[in-house]
């Protein structure tokens, strides 16, 4: 977990010195988490006692009573969730749209709470610090910036934070006027009161998770993207062609993919399926935006708008981490392809690691995929981006089409 580096310093005659290794401290939950540590505890899914009992059995019944009580706030979830799918609306009406675009949010919300279950419960972040103090200690130099995650904390608590005051505003919204959605039917009291309090419950852990999502993700890009930083300055400097190197640079290449593809056994969780539910939503978000916010009066329709926009932003956000990891591993390969140096190698063994390094990059098997098939990564990520959300669009040109044509034909 420590490393120390001993430097060779001049001595002038005569005098005497003792030259004190630096010691790395290592990348801790507490530090890498920052105050995220602090409010997992409180979330109810906290199962992390369970990867204690494996070892010590004094805290199996400990770990069971926080897996029931783990199990019974996820029903309080999922049985939000199947609240907005109840929701009965004609097609293509308001309330067809906002049911859809709520359930579909609500299908994130169960897997994030699964997540933050199932990642408490095998030590997944204490794991993944693990394998990356192995590749802080191959770093050519040291870069105190890259672990610091301070900046990170701030940026995703202050995006959360407006996410959770925007939903939290529909709910109240909605409770002030007896519904569920702001386009369905006035409903019992029980529900339309508590479906406020679900709604917190659900942007607490939500938060939770994607904080922990972005900043796995984050801590990914970022070693790859000091790699590959330092990769640029050795071709800089024409030292990829000795053979010590390279082969330094290419079992640390190596080793960061087993991080990636080690990792994504637990991203995975949440990437599996979570892309569709969140598409769906934006479809639908994208409809309501174009064919009914001028339906709504003033106050409920700026909330309305701003939901759309957070889920948008939302659906963004459960990509574009995943993405970003992909983009700095392909971009090796650029860095060793501009580099001139192997084209009269007569090294073997230098050529031998040029390839396998290029091969490594483009062809390595440390991708999240949709449902198994669909590989996330920088092209399929924008195309996505652009297409499927313009399915909304698309939906309201025919619903105006409709309505355009039931006009003049009650007219003719």
């Amino acid at each position: 977990m420590f490393s120390s580096k001993s430097e060779v310093v001049k001595v002038s005659p005569g005098s005497f010195c003792i030259q004190v290794p630096e010691v790395k401290e290592p990348l801790t939950d507490d530090k890498f988490l920052g105050p995220l540590s602090f409010f997992i505890k409180f979330t109810g899914l906290d199962c992390s006692i369970v990867a204690l009992s494996k070892v010590d059995s004094r805290f199996k019944f400990r770990a069971w009573i926080t897996q029931i009580f783990a199990v019974i706030v996820m029903a309080i979830i999922v049985l939000r969730c199947f609240t907005f799918f109840q929701l009965h609306g004609h097609s293509m009406s308001f309330q067809w749209a906002e049911s859809g675009m709520f359930a579909f949010l609500g299908v994130q919300s169960v897997e994030c709470a699964y997540c933050i279950f199932s990642w408490t419960r095998n030590d997944f972040i204490m794991n993944h610090l693990e394998k990356l103090e192995v590749l802080r200690l191959l770093r050519v130099k040291d870069n105190e910036k890259i672990d610091n995650y301070c900046s990170i904390h701030l940026k995703i608590f202050v995006w959360t934070g407006l996410w959770t005051l925007i939903t939290m505003a529909h709910a109240v919204n909605c409770a002030i006027e007896e519904k569920v959605i702001l386009s369905g039917d006035h409903i019992y009291p029980i529900i339309f009161y508590g479906m406020p309090f679900a709604t917190l419950l659900v942007c607490f852990h939500v938060s939770i998770f994607l904080n922990c999502y972005f900043l796995v993700n984050c801590s990914l890009y970022r070693e790859i993207e000091y790699f590959n930083t330092e990769l640029e300055n050795a071709r800089r400097m024409k030292q990829l062609n000795n053979p010590d190197l390279i082969a330094k640079y290419s079992n640390r290449q190596a080793e960061l993919i087993h991080l990636v593809r080690s990792a994504n056994k637990s991203l995975g969780g949440y990437t599996f399926t979570t892309p569709i539910s969140m598409f769906n939503a934006c479809i639908n978000a994208i409809y309501i935006f174009f064919s009914f916010r001028e339906e709504l009066p003033l106050i409920s329709g700026v909330i309305m708008t701003l939901n759309i926009f957070a889920t948008i932003f939302m659906t963004y956000f459960s990509i574009r981490p995943a993405s970003n990891v992909q983009f700095h591993i392909q971009d090796t390969s650029r860095i060793l392809m501009e580099s001139r140096e192997f084209e009269n190698s007569k090294d073997a063994d230098v050529m031998n690691t040029y390839h396998v390094m290029i091969d490594r990059s483009l062809r390595h098997t440390a991708r999240l995929r949709v449902l198994g098939g669909i590989p996330i990564y920088p092209t399929t990520f924008h195309i996505a981006m652009f297409f499927i959300p313009s399915l909304g669009t698309l939906l309201s040109f025919v619903k105006k089409s409709l309505h355009t044509y039931e006009i003049n034909k009650i007219l003719l």
